[in-house]
């Protein structure tokens, strides 16, 4: 839609230019503190209110400081929230793409008529929020509503992923995931009740970087995928199951394991994009224990195809000889 050519804002009405310095421009520092207080360095919000103003006037809303302001507010108190979620790593990788540190309220430039009424991306190191010139004013659109943790999270992810700023390639779930969901004191649990059982000192290896890459290649929702919990949860199972055979209680079997992969054993999850029919879930080699799973298997638990985990671990270790 075309307009005339925008007026300054001295020549906005002064009811609107009155709503702009009240609600807008004498709050403005009140956002801008919360935000360099979330993310640790000094932001600034920005918006050119000429170019908004005509959307808002089509749409019938006067109270253009009111508008700009909770647009403004609505991203903040979803920042509040993804700053909460991801913590450190959260901090890092906004700052590591919005490198200019500025948020900027404006049109978007591709709006659609089913398009959100709020859009966001990270152009040349600013962050934009983008606002709807169908929506932008209307009483029936509340900002607030259209900002979400996960909304600035894809966003973030988009650009800090290629820069790798988490190592790895990790997305910011995935890194939450393993800092939360992998919780050190259930880990450690488990690698002293596997140590007993097995007569040896063990090491639990989830080998994130390698897990993670082939769940990417095989197309997994990695986005949503809890791979802290996955890794805790196949460990915690394999003593569960090894714990119930009989033959891991005796001492000839333990001799037997350490036999082949020696006085301390490292536990490696593998995930190995196959059919479960076309490997074994259990290796066993000098120093190392690998269990292996197919991208479901590890995600969802060990699946019975014909013979299991606790099967394939005993044949090896009566094997060895």
């Amino acid at each position: 839609m075309n307009f005339d050519p925008l007026p300054p804002v001295s020549d906005l009405p002064q009811n609107v230019q009155a709503n702009i310095q009240t609600e807008y421009h004498n709050r403005r520092p009140e956002l801008e503190n919360i935000i360099t207080r979330l993310l640790e360095k000094p932001y600034t919000i920005d918006v050119e209110l000429c170019a908004a103003w005509p959307y808002a006037r089509r749409n019938g809303n006067s109270n253009l400081g009111v508008e700009v302001f909770e647009y403004f507010e609505g991203f903040t108190l979803a920042l509040e929230r993804f700053v909460s979620w991801f913590g450190e790593a959260g901090k890092r990788c906004f700052n590591g793409v919005v490198v200019q540190q500025k948020i900027c309220l404006k049109l978007n430039p591709l709006h659609g008529r089913f398009a959100s009424p709020v859009s966001q991306s990270v152009d040349d190191g600013i962050y934009s929020i983008l606002f709807h010139p169908d929506w932008f004013g209307r009483a029936q659109c509340v900002p607030r509503d259209h900002f979400t943790v996960e909304g600035i999270q894809l966003i973030i992810d988009r650009l800090q992923v290629p820069l790798n700023l988490l190592g790895n390639s990790f997305n910011l779930f995935a890194q939450r995931s393993i800092n939360v969901k992998y919780d050190t004191r259930l880990v450690e649990a488990t690698r002293r009740h596997l140590s007993e059982l097995l007569g040896t000192s063990v090491f639990l290896n989830p080998n994130w970087g390698e897990v993670y890459s082939v769940l990417q290649a095989a197309k997994m929702p990695i986005t949503t995928i809890d791979l802290g919990a996955c890794a805790l949860e196949r460990f915690t199972e394999l003593y569960e199951q090894l714990k119930e055979l009989p033959e891991m209680h005796h001492p000839a079997t333990r001799q037997q394991l350490q036999h082949l992969t020696g006085s301390a054993t490292e536990v490696r999850i593998q995930i190995l994009d196959q059919n479960i029919s076309e490997f074994n879930p259990v290796v066993l080699e000098p120093g190392i224990m690998w269990i292996q799973f197919t991208p479901d298997g590890f995600c969802d638990g060990f699946c019975q195809t014909g013979s299991s985990l606790l099967e394939c671990l005993t044949s090896a270790e009566i094997n060895v000889e």
